[in-house]
């Protein structure tokens, strides 16, 4: 087993070489046997720490994810609901900047099996409910359900917006 601060910088390590390669090349054309070179891994180091190129945007989602919240330490959101929605999701945007290219090659990429689409689904329902969380307008049963279905719908189409707008 790998210690948990090693399996940490593995997959941050694996998260960044993605982003490097995705910046300067289609996400669609990028393998694993590129990313683990860029890592500086073996592909079966790799295929221990994490099942393919989903898991790589799964992992940078969730460390975009703990540095929104974080910065809400420091920074609290205010007003009503649908303003402290905006102002989250504005920070996680400004936390993915300086990865533009990167996330521009990712978005427009297709996803290219049903395991991965499961993967990234998860982890864009997941990534919403912190930010309604953090909003302070969790939700549970179906309502809850519905609304972080809702916002994910609103964060995608920002998402795509944003990636291809270079103001």
């Amino acid at each position: 087993r790998i210690p948990m601060a090693d399996a940490r910088q593995a997959e941050s390590a694996l998260v960044d070489a993605g982003l490097r390669l995705a910046a300067t090349r289609p996400w669609a054309d990028i393998r694993m046997t590129d990313i683990a070179a860029e890592a500086g891994m073996s592909l079966a180091d790799v295929a221990g720490i994490i099942g393919g190129k989903a898991d790589i945007l799964r992992l940078y989602g969730r460390q975009l994810d703990a540095k929104m919240l974080r910065s809400l330490d420091d920074e609290p959101v205010t007003g009503t609901p649908h303003d402290r929605v905006f102002d989250i999701i504005m920070r996680r945007f400004e936390l993915m900047d300086g990865d533009k290219a990167a996330v521009r090659s990712i978005a427009k990429a297709p996803v290219s099996s049903a395991a991965g689409f499961m993967t990234l689904a998860g982890s864009l329902l997941q990534s919403q409910d912190w930010i309604l969380s953090a909003a302070g307008i969790e939700d549970n049963g179906m309502r809850g359900a519905l609304k972080t279905s809702g916002l994910a719908w609103v964060y995608v189409r920002t998402l795509r917006t944003w990636a291809d707008d270079d103001d």
